[in-house]
């Protein structure tokens, strides 16, 4: 998989008198894609982007205990569940001269001609049956975690950059 920014629009409630921990309930927005190349079994060429929205909920603790002051930057780790929908999933068989050919020698081929993908992702997933499937659900649950740092812009108002692991539950 490759990593691809999204953005997440997060309200939060604080939890507890000193506020070390807080409920967050978040949207995100964002995109996911991957490939995978094999030189020996040439039918394992597969790539994919897919565009995907999650709600999800998560408890998020935040140091508090190690900070006797206020603090404009302050890390956090944060455990939750989510619901992930694929909105669009397509993948690149071809381009405009024809349908990819892969080889062992890691050439693309399209007849004879060595050629390269195109990245456009002209195809949806669901209408290739490639491995017998009848389809997958477009709705996963997931668990999450994250790890980052909060800035304080006011009372009222964080940004967050974090980074953060999707677990989920279905290919």
């Amino acid at each position: 998989l490759q990593g691809n920014p999204s953005y997440r629009i997060n309200v939060y409630m604080p939890l507890g008198k000193k506020h070390y921990w807080k409920a967050n309930l978040n949207v995100l927005f964002g995109t996911m894609s991957g490939y995978e190349r094999s030189y020996t079994d040439t039918s394992k060429n597969l790539n994919f982007i897919a565009d995907i929205t999650s709600f999800g909920i998560n408890f998020e603790y935040n140091f508090g205990h190690l900070f006797k002051s206020e603090r404009m930057v302050r890390p956090f780790l944060s455990l939750g569940a989510e619901y992930f929908t694929i909105s669009s999933n397509n993948t690149d068989l071809n381009n405009n001269l024809g349908a990819y050919q892969y080889f062992p020698d890691g050439t693309i081929r399209i007849s004879d001609q060595i050629t390269q993908r195109d990245y456009i992702y002209e195809t949806p997933i669901q209408k290739i049956n490639r491995f017998g499937n009848d389809g997958y659900s477009q709705g996963v649950p997931a668990l999450v975690a994250d790890i980052g740092l909060d800035f304080k812009i006011s009372n009222r108002v964080i940004l967050k950059i974090a980074t953060s692991l999707h677990y989920t539950f279905y290919d």
